[in-house]
């Protein structure tokens, strides 16, 4: 019982859940009109998209278009390419990278070299910021690759690039010079679909490697249903990943 009522309470007496029960109190001593009714919209909105029930089918609609690979059955290709976005910049760490949940993109470009499905790594993307501050993420990570014993000779960083259709076209200009054609390519799952459509685009022939999912392939119970912010932040970066999708398509990069 001391178990079920741990998970469960937090769920309801949390700041984020605190916050939407008092919004809603506080929505309810509204008087009736046009603002109390786009209140209630947004209420219900923010409180739906912080919930399981819609965070998990949207953010899986992006993650379960392409199969999970096991690194026996990933063919041999002319070159591994792995974008970056899992070091969190501006680290106070000097030492050593401070990684985000996306970690599992380097992690599976490096078993994917080492198991021999290519002769060679290429890390793709600059700095994430605006300001630009802080070495290029690829850099970084091209140190870190040669302290975990990968040879320099089978790592190419590129480290200009700012988004995914510049990692795509700088990638590209380096698969040219080289004789490189196809690649497997890793990123997060979520990230995959714009990924593969902008690699194609740029002239690669592209073996998806999806890594770092959000959503498990089972329920994980019902303390996962109550609006939290982790749940926001799913719907958030599934949200954010389908307005890239159809600002690339505007722009003519997919």
């Amino acid at each position: 019982m001391f178990f079920f009522f741990s998970k469960i309470l937090p769920g309801l007496f949390f700041p984020y859940p605190l916050f939407l029960i008092f919004a809603l109190l506080a929505g309810l001593r509204l008087k009736a009109g046009r603002f109390k009714k786009l209140f209630f919209i947004l209420w219900f909105t923010v409180t739906l998209g912080s919930s399981y029930v819609i965070a998990a089918p949207l953010m899986r609609s992006l993650e379960s278009r392409y199969t999970p690979l096991s690194i026996p059955e990933t063919p041999r290709v002319d070159a591994i390419v792995v974008l970056t976005g899992m070091v969190t910049p501006l680290s106070p760490q000097k030492d050593r990278p401070e990684f985000s949940s996306a970690v599992d993109r380097i992690l599976a470009g490096m078993d994917l070299l080492k198991n021999g499905k290519a002769p060679l790594m290429i890390v793709t993307g600059g700095s994430g910021l605006i300001s630009q501050l802080g070495e290029p993420e690829a850099t970084v990570l091209r140190t870190w690759l040669i302290g975990q014993g990968i040879p320099d000779t089978q790592i190419i960083t590129e480290s200009n690039s700012r988004n995914t259709a510049e990692n795509a076209s700088q990638t590209a200009a380096i698969a040219s010079n080289r004789g490189i054609k196809k690649i497997i390519l890793v990123t997060s799952a979520f990230h995959m679909w714009r990924s593969v459509l902008c690699f194609e685009k740029a002239g690669l022939e592209v073996v998806p490697f999806p890594v770092d999912y959000y959503i498990p392939t089972e329920f994980p119970g019902i303390e996962a249903v109550f609006p939290h912010s982790a749940g926001m932040t799913v719907t958030s970066t599934a949200l954010k990943e389908y307005a890239g999708i159809l600002a690339y398509r505007l722009k003519g990069y997919l």
